[in-house]
């Protein structure tokens, strides 16, 4: 009977640590899961064959007024499962980023890039006690080609950003 109590007590207990390791957003009340996810990493050998046809590469420069916007996590959204990131990176060198789709995208005629951001949205208005806004920019690419180039400025991209904050 102790060891039932035992094994109980120690499965609660990894489950509490496990819990509490994650980040929660204060504002929206769910598991932020951005952070914590790490990069795609492109499986070249999966591209030598006829699989390459169904696999597409979405890349450009993201800046922020004008500046390369380095350190931002731009991800194409689940067409299946709302919110759920299937293909993230970081920026880096300029502004620069890569993303290879996977097989969860064939047959849609676009994907939804998603980069939260923190570069200034002067005509978004914010909420007056508002001490850390965050931004979302949604824009849909099309997926009809095997690479699609976009360059965009997040500042002027404030008709596909809305705001939120973390206060």
């Amino acid at each position: 009977m102790s060891l039932i109590w035992k094994v109980t007590i120690f499965l609660a207990l990894a489950a509490f640590a496990q819990a509490s390791s994650l980040r929660q957003s204060t504002h929206l009340g769910i598991v932020n899961p951005i952070d914590e996810v790490e990069d795609t990493v492109h499986d070249k050998s999966k591209s030598l064959g006829v699989e390459s046809f169904t696999e597409h590469l979405f890349w450009g420069k993201i800046d922020c007024n004008g500046v390369p916007a380095d350190g931002v996590r731009p991800f194409l959204q689940s067409p299946w499962y709302n919110n759920a990131i299937e293909v993230i990176t970081t920026t880096k060198n300029g502004g620069l980023y890569k993303l290879y789709t996977t097989e969860i995208f064939n047959g849609h005629r676009s994907v939804r890039l998603t980069v939260r951001h923190q570069c200034p949205q002067e005509n978004i208005p914010l909420q007056s006690n508002c001490a850390i806004p965050m931004y979302w920019t949604e824009y849909a690419l099309p997926n009809d080609r095997l690479s699609v180039t976009f360059n965009f400025d997040l500042a002027k991209m404030e008709q596909y950003t809305r705001a939120e904050c973390l206060n």
